[in-house]
C-alpha cells in the first residue's frame, strides 16, 4: 500500500518531506512494523535520487530486509541530508528514540544534527545522545555539558568545538584525535557532500592555516573537473569565509589557498544558502577586508587585483563590480603593483589599420580585449582613490594611455577611458607634493590634443581640470598652450549654465591666470579678457557677475581692471560697427551696462584705480585715428585697423563710460559708507584722477574750438561736454571734507591748469549748492585761503590769478557774515594787490570785483582799510572815462562803486565828490548806449549807482557834493556829465519829502540858478545847452512838485526876476515856465498873470531881439507860445478877461505873417505850435465877441500879398472852425466874403487849399457853404 501511494505521487520540491511526511502520519509504528517491508524505504531514496539526485550515505546502498528500527544511523543520515522539513525530521528522530537500535550511531550525524537551527531537534539529538551510544563520545558529552547553550543558539556549536577543538591545552590528544577524524571524514571521497558541509559547518569557526590549507587543496582537486551543485557551492562558501587575516597572512603563490581564491573568482554560480542569495565571488571579495587585505604578500596582493579586474572586466554582476570598487577604495594601494594593468593596456597592438606613415592606428577591436578592459576596470576604481603609495609612478603610463587613447582615429570610442586617465591624473596632481612630480612625467601637450580632438563635454571638464592643476606642475609648458585652454572655454565652456562648468572654469581662473601674472605675461593677459569679453553676453546671467569678478580677482583687479574695461569698450565699438548699430542717447552699449555691473563689485579704491588709468590712457591717445603710433603695444586698444569713425566711437564710450560708473547711485552709496580712514586712503587717487580729466578737458577745449568749422565739430564738443560731465561726476563723490582736501592738494600742483580747474572746481561749490556742508566744513573752507593768495600772489597767468580772486570772494561770502573779523587779513590782502598797480586789465578787474564784494560783505569791519585802497580805486575809476570801448575792468569798477555805496556810504564822505564826477562822467558816456546789448550790465549798473547815491547818501551832503562836483565838471568842460549829475540830483529830490525841501530850500535854490545860468553863461552851443538844461529842467520841475503853493510862488518870482534882465535868461526862463506848467497844469494859471505882459511883449517884438544866432530867437518865441498854450490849455478858470485879450490877441495872431526865420519854419511852427496856440485861446476865452475880434484879425491875415501867408493863414482859420464848430456860425457871415476871394486866388495852390478848407467847413459845422458863393 505505501509503494502504491509513493509511485502515485508527483514529485516537487517538497518531495520527500512529503513522502516521508505521509507515511509517518498515515502509518502508525506499530503498522509500519508489520505490514511495510524495508525495501519501501530504497524504492523512496531511488525515487529521490532519480528526481532531485540527492546523494546519500553508501551505508544505505545494503539496506538489509529488516525494519528501520534496526538502523538508526540509516534515519539519521536521511535527516543530515538537507531535505525535510523539521517537523518530519522531528518525527523520524522520536521514531529513532523509541525504537532504540542496538547498534552504535554515528556521532558525525548526530554532531551535524546539533547544528539545525529548530531548537526541538536539537533537544531530541541531545535526547538521543543520552540514550544511544555513538561514535565520537567524547566529543559530543563535551557538547552535552553545554546543552544550554546550544539549546538558546545552534551557533554555539562551532563556538564550542572551535573551543574544544583549536583552542584547549588539556585533553589536547582527544581533540586532536577527534579533529582528525572529523578533517579525514570531510577529505574522504565516500563521505556524501551533505555530511561535508555539516562537517564544516559545524567547524566554521575553526581557522587555522593548516586545516583551511588542507580544506582548500582537497575541494580545489575535488572540484576541479565537476558541474558544481548547491551542496558544493555551499561548501566553498564555508571555506571562504575562514580565511582572515592570519590565513591570508601566511598565503603565498601557488599555495592551495591560492589556487582555491582562483578557483572562487572564477564560479559564476548564485547560491541560496538559508534562503540568501551568494554568488561566490562576491562572498570572496566580502572576505578580502581592509584587514585581510594589508596582510596579504605583495605579489600575491597584485596578482589578486590583477584577477579581480580581469573578473570585473569579464562579468555583469553588479554588486561584483561594487564590491571590487569598494575593495580598491579601502585597500592600501601601491602604485607599482598596478602599474602593470596599466602597461599591458597601453601594449595591445591592432592587427587591423596602419596610417599613411606605415604606423599602427588602434582600432575598436582593442577595445574589447581583456587586457584593455581590465586596465579600463582599473581606472574606474582607482580615478577617486585618494590613498595611494607613489602615484607619480602612474603617471607616465597614463600619459601613455592617454596617448593610446588618442590615436584612435575614431575618438568617440574612447572618450571613456580619456575621461577616467584624465581624472586619475588630476587626482594625482592634487594629492602629491610637486617636488615628486617629474616635469619629463607631465605631457601637457596631450591634454590639450584631449581638448582639440574631443567634442565630449565632459572629456574637455576632465582636461580642464587637469590643466588647472598642472599650472602648479609645469607652468611654463601650460603658458605655451593657455590661449588654446582660454580660446575652447570661451567658445564652449564659459557658455554652459550648469554648476559643474562653472567649477571648472573657477579653477582654471584660479590657477592659470595667476601664473600668468607672476610671469607678467601682460599680452597674453590681454587676450585672455578677450576671450572672456569676447563671451560676455552668452554667459547665463546668473553666473555672469561671480564668474568674471572671480578672473579680474585673480588677474590681479588692481592693475587690470582697466585692461578689461578697455577690452569691454572695444568689444561694444567693434560689434556696433558690425551690426551698424546707433547707440540711443543716454544708453549704455550691453557689454558696457554688464561693465558697470561687474565694478560695483569691488572696493572704491580699485574702481578708482581704474578710473585713473582709464583717465589716463584716454589722455594718451592722439586726437586723430592716423596718429596712432604704429608700434605700440599689442596688448592694449585701439588697432591701428580701426577706422576714424570706431577710433572716435571708442574714446566717446571711455569717457561716457567714467561719467556712467562715477555717477551710479551704487557707486555713490559705496562711497558715502567709506570710513574716515578709507576716506583718507582715495585722497591721492581723487587728486590724481581730478588732474587727469583737468589735462584732457584742457585738450579738448582746444581742439574743439579748432575744429569748429570741420565736420567733427559736433563730436569735439560731445566729448567736451561729456568731459566736464564726468568731471562734475567726480566732484560730487566728494565728501565736504574730502572735497576740500583734494582741492587743497590740486591747488599746489605744478601744473597751472591743474591749479585753475581745481580752483573753478571750488568755485562751482562754492556759487552752487552748499547744503551737504556742515557748518564744520563750511568752516574748514578757510584752509584753502592761504594757498589760494599764493596762487594771487605769485602766478603769471591772468586766467589762474581772476580764478583764484574769484574763489577768495566766494569764500568770504560764505564764511564772512558770521565771523567777520576774521577774513579783515583777506581784505588787507586785495587791498595790497589793488596798491601795487601790477595788475591791469581783466586781473585788475578781478582783483576790483573781489575787493568790492569782501567789502559788501565785511562792511563795518572794513572800515579800517577804506583809506588804503580808496586812492588806488579812485585812480582806477578815474582812468575809466577814456575808455572808448565796453571792457571787463569798466564794468568791475563801476560794480565795485556800487558795493562801495552799500557798504559803507556814510563813511565815503572824503571820496564823495571824485566818485560822483567819475561817475557822471561814465553815465553821460554810457548811457546812450541802451541798443547795445552788451552795454546792458554797465548801464544797470550806472544806474545803480546813481539810485544809491540818492538813497544812501544824505541830502544835506549829497547837495554839497554836487554843487562842487557841478563847478569841477564845468570847470573841466565835461558838460555831458552835468546832465548826469543832475539826474543824479533828481534821483535824490524824487525821495526827498517835505522836510527834506524845507531844511535844503536855499542851497537847492542856489544850486538851481547856477545850473539854469549854463545857457548863459557857459553854453559853448545851443545844442549844449539844451541838453544840460533840458536835465537841470526836469530835475527843478521834481524839486517843484515838492514845494508848496507859497513856497513855490516866491521860487518862481524869483526866478522870474533872475530872467528878466538877460535875454539868454528868457529862453531858459520860459522853458521852466513851459515844463513847470505841463507838471502843474491848472495851478500855473495862477502863477501865470505875472508874466502876461512880458510874454506879449516878446511876442510882439520878437523880430527886435538881438541874439547871436536866430535859432535863438525861434528857441525863445517857441518856449513863450508853449507856455502859453499851456496857460490857455489848465485856464479852468476863466482868467481871461479883456485886457488880457487886449494884451495877448494882437502880437500872436501878427505872428501868422511873421517869417522870422523863413516861410518854410513858419509853415512849420504854425502847423505844429502857434495855430494851435492860437486854437487853445480861442477856446479858452468861451466868448463870440473876442471870437469875432480875433476871427476878423485872422481873415484880415489872409489877403496877405505873398501866398505863403496866405495859406498860413487860412489854415489858421480852418482849425479854429474845426475846434469850435457851431459855435463859429455867428463868424460865418464875415468869414465868406474872405473865403471867396481865396477861391479866385491868383496862386493854384491858395484856391485848392481852400476849396479843401471850404469841404472841411461844411463837414464841421453841418451845412452847405456853395450857396454863398
Amino acid at each position: 500500500m505505501i509503494l502504491e501511494i509513493v509511485k502515485q505521487l508527483e514529485f516537487d520540491g517538497s518531495f520527500i518531506s512529503d513522502v516521508l511526511g505521509l507515511v509517518l502520519n498515515k502509518v502508525d509504528s506499530e503498522d509500519l512494523a508489520k505490514n511495510c517491508p524495508t525495501s519501501w524505504l530504497q524504492d523512496i531514496i531511488k525515487q529521490l535520487q532519480l528526481k532531485y539526485k540527492v546523494q546519500f550515505d553508501e551505508a544505505l546502498k545494503d539496506i538489509p530486509e529488516t525494519k528501520i528500527s534496526t538502523d538508526g544511523n540509516i534515519a539519521l543520515n536521511i535527516c543530515i541530508a538537507g531535505c525535510f522539513e523539521p517537523v518530519t525530521i522531528c518525527k523520524i528522530l522520536r521514531y529513532v528514540l523509541r525504537d532504540k537500535p542496538d547498534t552504535c550511531l554515528n556521532g558525525i550525524y548526530v554532531l551535524i544534527m546539533l547544528s539545525n537551527k529548530d531548537p526541538t531537534i536539537r533537544k531530541l539529538v541531545f535526547d538521543i545522545i543520552e540514550q544511544f551510544d555513538t561514535t565520537h563520545k567524547w566529543l559530543l558529552q563535551q557538547l552535552s555539558n553545554q546543552q544550554e547553550r546550544i539549546l538558546a543558539d545552534n551557533a554555539q556549536v562551532g563556538l564550542l568545538l572551535t573551543d574544544i577543538l583549536a583552542h584547549r591545552t588539556s585533553s589536547s590528544n582527544k581533540a586532536a584525535v577527534n579533529l582528525n577524524q572529523l578533517m579525514e571524514t570531510i577529505c574522504s571521497n565516500d563521505t556524501p557532500m551533505y555530511v561535508k558541509w555539516g562537517i564544516l559547518n559545524c567547524l566554521s569557526e575553526v581557522k587555522k592555516f593548516d586545516i583551511v590549507q588542507t580544506l582548500c587543496e582537497h575541494f580545489v582537486k575535488l572540484f576541479e573537473n565537476k558541474t558544481l551543485d548547491q551542496c558544493d557551492l555551499k561548501i566553498l562558501t564555508n571555506i571562504v569565509r575562514r580565511l582572515d587575516s592570519n590565513v591570508m597572512a601566511q598565503m603565498s603563490q601557488n599555495s592551495p589557498i591560492w589556487h582555491f581564491v582562483v578557483f572562487v573568482l572564477n564560479q559564476k554560480r548564485i547560491v541560496i544558502i538559508d534562503e540568501e542569495k551568494i554568488y561566490l565571488p562576491n562572498c570572496m571579495l566580502n572576505q578580502l577586508s581592509r584587514d585581510v587585505s594589508a596582510v596579504l604578500p605583495e605579489d600575491v596582493l597584485e596578482n589578486l587585483l590583477d584577477l579581480v579586474c580581469e573578473q570585473v572586466a569579464l562579468c555583469e554582476e553588479p554588486e561584483f563590480i561594487s564590491l571590487s570598487s569598494k575593495l580598491f577604495k579601502h585597500l592600501d594601494l601601491n602604485a607599482k603593483i598596478i602599474s602593470k594593468i596599466l602597461v599591458q593596456m597601453t601594449s595591445i597592438n591592432s592587427s587591423k589599420g596602419r596610417n599613411r606613415r606605415g604606423l599602427v592606428t588602434p582600432t575598436v577591436d582593442i577595445l574589447d580585449s581583456v587586457a584593455w578592459k581590465k586596465g579600463v576596470s582599473l581606472l574606474e576604481f582607482i580615478q577617486s582613490k585618494k590613498k595611494i603609495k607613489n602615484p607619480q609612478v602612474l603617471l607616465p603610463i597614463l600619459f601613455d594611455v592617454l596617448k593610446k587613447c588618442l590615436d584612435f582615429e575614431e575618438q568617440a570610442v574612447v572618450e571613456y577611458p580619456k575621461q577616467l586617465t584624465l581624472a586619475l591624473v588630476l587626482l594625482i596632481c592634487c594629492n602629491v607634493d610637486e617636488n615628486y612630480v617629474s616635469e619629463s612625467d607631465f605631457n601637457i601637450e596631450l591634454v590639450i590634443q584631449c581638448i582639440r580632438a574631443s567634442q565630449n563635454p565632459q572629456t574637455h571638464y576632465h582636461a580642464l581640470l587637469v590643466l588647472a592643476h598642472a599650472a602648479k606642475i609645469v607652468p611654463k609648458d601650460v603658458l605655451h598652450h593657455v590661449m588654446a585652454v582660454f580660446t575652447f572655454m570661451g567658445t564652449t565652456l564659459i557658455r554652459h549654465d550648469d554648476a559643474y562648468s562653472f567649477e571648472i572654469i573657477s579653477k582654471i581662473v584660479d590657477t592659470i591666470i595667476p601664473i600668468l601674472v607672476d610671469a607678467k605675461q601682460v599680452t597674453t593677459i590681454s587676450d585672455v579678457l578677450r576671450v572672456f569679453i569676447d563671451a560676455l553676453l552668452d554667459v547665463p546671467e546668473h553666473r555672469r557677475i561671480p564668474l568674471y569678478t572671480k578672473l579680474l580677482t585673480n588677474v590681479n583687479v588692481n592693475e587690470n581692471l582697466y585692461l578689461f574695461l578697455l577690452f569691454v569698450m572695444e568689444a561694444d565699438v567693434l560689434q556696433a560697427s558690425r551690426e551698424k548699430t546707433k547707440i540711443e542717447k543716454g544708453v549704455a552699449p550691453p557689454r558696457s551696462k554688464i561693465a558697470l555691473q561687474l565694478c560695483q563689485e569691488f572696493s572704491p579704491v580699485t574702481t578708482l584705480q581704474a578710473c585713473v588709468q582709464l583717465a589716463q590712457y584716454v589722455n594718451d591717445l592722439p586726437d586723430e585715428k592716423d596718429d596712432l603710433p604704429t608700434s605700440g603695444s599689442s596688448s592694449l586698444p585701439p588697432s591701428t585697423n580701426y577706422t576714424n569713425k570706431q577710433f572716435r566711437h571708442y574714446k566717446y564710450l571711455i569717457i561716457t563710460f567714467l561719467s556712467s560708473l562715477l555717477s551710479s547711485r551704487e557707486f555713490i552709496v559705496k562711497i558715502a559708507t567709506l570710513s574716515k580712514s578709507e576716506n583718507s586712503s582715495i585722497e591721492s587717487l581723487y587728486k590724481e584722477l581730478i588732474i587727469k580729466v583737468l589735462s584732457y578737458i584742457q585738450r579738448i577745449q582746444k581742439v574743439s574750438d579748432s575744429s569748429a568749422d570741420s565736420p567733427q565739430s559736433l563730436y569735439w564738443k560731445t566729448i567736451l561736454h561729456h568731459s566736464y560731465e564726468l568731471l562734475d561726476s567726480i566732484n560730487d563723490l566728494l565728501s565736504p571734507r574730502m572735497f576740500l582736501l583734494v582741492i587743497k592738494g590740486l591747488l599746489v600742483h605744478s601744473m597751472v591748469n591743474v591749479k585753475k580747474r581745481a580752483l573753478e572746481l571750488l568755485n562751482n561749490k562754492l556759487q552752487g549748492n552748499l547744503l551737504s556742508f556742515s557748518e564744520q566744513d563750511k568752516k574748514e573752507l578757510c584752509i584753502l585761503i592761504k594757498p589760494i593768495s599764493l596762487i594771487v600772489e605769485n602766478e603769471s597767468q591772468e586766467t589762474l590769478i581772476q580764478t583764484g580772486l574769484l574763489s577768495l570772494k566766494l569764500i568770504v561770502i560764505v564764511l564772512a557774515p558770521e565771523e567777520p573779523e576774521k577774513f579783515v587779513p583777506v581784505l588787507e590782502f586785495v587791498a595790497s594787490i589793488l596798491n601795487s598797480g601790477k595788475m591791469e586789465g581783466n586781473v585788475l578787474a578781478s582783483v576790483v570785483l573781489c575787493l568790492a564784494e569782501v567789502c559788501a560783505v565785511l562792511r563795518a569791519h572794513g572800515l579800517a582799510a577804506i583809506a588804503s585802497f580808496m586812492p588806488a580805486f579812485l585812480h582806477i575809476l578815474k582812468k575809466q572815462k577814456y575808455q572808448e570801448t565796453y571792457s571787463l575792468l569798466l564794468l568791475s569798477v563801476v560794480t565795485a562803486v556800487n558795493k562801495f555805496l552799500e557798504s559803507f556810504a556814510a563813511f565815503l564822505s572824503p571820496y564823495l565828490p571824485k566818485l560822483i564826477c567819475e561817475s557822471s562822467i561814465l553815465l553821460s558816456k554810457w548811457g546812450s548806449c541802451i541798443e547795445d546789448s552788451k552795454c546792458q550790465p554797465l548801464i544797470i549798473r550806472l544806474n545803480g549807482i546813481k539810485k544809491k547815491l540818492s538813497t544812501t547818501i544824505p541830502a544835506r551832503i549829497l547837495i554839497s557834493v554836487i554843487d562842487e562836483c557841478y563847478n569841477t565838471l564845468l570847470a573841466k568842460r565835461y558838460y555831458n556829465a552835468l546832465v548826469a549829475l543832475m539826474d543824479i540830483m533828481e534821483e535824490q529830490l524824487v525821495s526827498f519829502q517835505s522836510m527834506d525841501v524845507a531844511q535844503n530850500m536855499s542851497e537847492l535854490t542856489a544850486l538851481f540858478l547856477k545850473a539854469l545860468e549854463f545857457r548863459s553863461n557857459h553854453s559853448p552851443s545851443l545844442e549844449v545847452a539844451n541838453l544840460i538844461e533840458n536835465q537841470v529842467i526836469k530835475t527843478l520841475t521834481v524839486f517843484t512838485l515838492k514845494l508848496s503853493e507859497s513856497s513855490f510862488r516866491p521860487f518862481y518870482l524869483k526866478l522870474y526876476d533872475w530872467a528878466r534882465t538877460n535875454h539868454e535868461r528868457l529862453i531858459t526862463f520860459y522853458h521852466i515856465s513851459e515844463r513847470i506848467g505841463q507838471a502843474l497844469k491848472g495851478l500855473f494859471v495862477l502863477f501865470a498873470s505875472n508874466i502876461f505882459s512880458n510874454m506879449s511883449n516878446i511876442i510882439h517884438k520878437i523880430d527886435e531881439y538881438a541874439f547871436d544866432d536866430i535859432k535863438k530867437t525861434v528857441l525863445l518865441l517857441e518856449f513863450v507860445l508853449k507856455t502859453l498854450k499851456t496857460i490857455f490849455t489848465y485856464d479852468n478858470k476863466k482868467t481871461l478877461n479883456r485886457d488880457r485879450f487886449q494884451l495877448i490877441m494882437q502880437p500872436l495872431v501878427d505872428l501868422l505873417d511873421k517869417d522870422i526865420d523863413g516861410i518854410d519854419a513858419l509853415v512849420k511852427r504854425n502847423e505844429q505850435l502857434l495855430t494851435p496856440t492860437i486854437v487853445s485861446f480861442a477856446l479858452a476865452l468861451a466868448d463870440d465877441v473876442f471870437w469875432k475880434e480875433m476871427n476878423y484879425q485872422v481873415l484880415l491875415k489872409m489877403r496877405n500879398p505873398k501866398p505863403e501867408l496866405r495859406l498860413v493863414a487860412l489854415h489858421c482859420l480852418a482849425e479854429v472852425v474845426a475846434k469850435l464848430k457851431e459855435d463859429f456860425m455867428p463868424l460865418l457871415p464875415e468869414t465868406i466874403p474872405f473865403l471867396a476871394e481865396l477861391l479866385e486866388d491868383e496862386d493854384e495852390r491858395v484856391e485848392k487849399a481852400c476849396q479843401k478848407a471850404i469841404r472841411e467847413m461844411e463837414k464841421m459845422l453841418g451845412e452847405p457853404l456853395q450857396k454863398y458863393f
